[in-house]
């Protein structure tokens, strides 16, 4: 499965500020059900690696 341009080499699709956003909501009192989860932040990139049965074929 090829993933799309756009989403990937340079510039980088993935900042410093969009991991610490994650990190500030988990800290959060709005993710304070949110427990033992891997939360990537990579733009859904890995989106159809790890839910190939979701992702749509074309």
């Amino acid at each position: 499965m090829e993933v799309d341009d756009a989403r990937r080499g340079d510039p980088p699709w993935v900042e410093p500020r969009d991991i610490a956003d994650a990190v500030a909501w988990l800290v959060s009192d709005e993710a304070r059900y949110v427990s033992g989860v891997a939360l990537p932040v990579d733009g859904g990139v890995t989106w159809p690696f790890k839910a190939p049965h979701l992702a749509t074929s074309e």
